[in-house]
């Protein structure tokens, strides 16, 4: 079994504040003044979260710090992307096989143009409609 160091123990603390920050956004989100103002748990979270950093990151102990940190980097960016993934996947389930179909050219076509544009130069938006108005005769100006 691992010991549990002074670091891991701290780094615990900083986790457990943050849960007990989202336990309560679930909570207060439950009364009804916030669900008939449509507030979600999630905007009572930022707002917890605002509350926090401007009163109580002073006043808690610094080794509280890392565990703050790694909420805040680390489980934030995968609750952000698992949260992109459930919407993505619930509106190309209702949208059906056209959407997964569309979706897939979509991003294959970005992918081979970002791997195309790595190799050839870069033209911007106004280069680009130069030489389309050159070629068609206009005058193209800066």
């Amino acid at each position: 079994m691992p010991k549990f160091t002074e670091k891991r123990v701290s780094m615990i603390h900083g986790i457990l504040l943050i849960a007990l920050f989202a336990c309560a956004a679930f909570y207060i989100g439950e009364a009804q003044f916030f669900k008939d103002l449509s507030f979600s748990p999630m905007i009572i979270g930022i707002i917890l979260g605002m509350l926090y950093a401007n009163s109580l990151r002073n006043n808690l102990p610094e080794t509280w710090v890392p565990g703050i940190q790694f909420c805040s980097k680390k489980v934030l960016r995968l609750g952000i992307i698992l949260y992109g993934f459930r919407l993505t996947f619930q509106d190309v389930v209702n949208v059906g096989v056209s959407g997964i179909v569309i979706d897939a050219i979509i991003v294959v076509t970005t992918i081979l143009d970002r791997a195309h544009a790595q190799d050839g130069p870069r033209h911007s938006a106004s280069d680009l409609y130069r030489q389309r108005h050159l070629r068609s005769g206009g005058s193209a100006r800066r």
